[in-house]
């Protein structure tokens, strides 16, 4: 059994951000459901591709806070829609059973929502699109560009096509 925990995160940067972020959106209205999507679609997708004993991290921040991140680890200026760290650790639980931390994802929301009306598409497409993209990047995936040639951008939207 894989375990996906999620996090919505406040602070600072979340309350400054707060009415002009999210009051007003789709994501104010979904923000409710949100955590039990994310980990329902990210359960579905490692099921899908037979992972199995994977601790997952989801946080759903705004811009701010994605911005410093993409600052600190990735030397680049501005916000991105989703991060991903990979740890890879393995561990033995308390009831015995080995498991593997695979990493966290850091998706910014209100950049989600700005590419899901660039490409057409519904908030919620766009949201589970970087929730696998995540996923693939902590099992190991990579992509030089954001050519759709890319190979793990090519399984990215097959994977998407296979669970919707």
């Amino acid at each position: 059994m894989n375990r996906i925990f999620v996090s919505i995160q406040t602070g600072p940067a979340a309350e400054a951000c707060e009415s002009e972020t999210f009051s007003g959106t789709v994501l104010e209205a979904f923000s409710a459901e949100l955590p039990d999507f994310c980990t329902q679609f990210a359960a579905r997708v490692l099921e899908h591709r037979g992972k199995e004993g994977l601790d997952v991290s989801i946080v759903l921040c705004d811009d701010a806070f994605i911005a410093d991140l993409n600052s600190m680890y990735r030397q680049k200026d501005g916000p991105t829609d989703v991060l991903s760290f990979e740890q890879g650790e393995s561990y033995v639980s308390a009831d015995g059973v080995k498991r593997i931390l695979a990493g966290d994802i850091v998706i910014a929301l209100p950049s989600v929502q700005a590419n899901a009306g660039a490409f057409g598409v519904a908030f919620t497409e766009e949201l589970q699109r970087v929730i696998v993209h995540g996923l693939l990047h902590l099992d190991g995936m990579d992509h030089a560009t954001n050519e759709p040639a890319e190979a793990m951008l090519q399984l990215q939207e097959q994977l998407l096509k296979e669970l919707n």
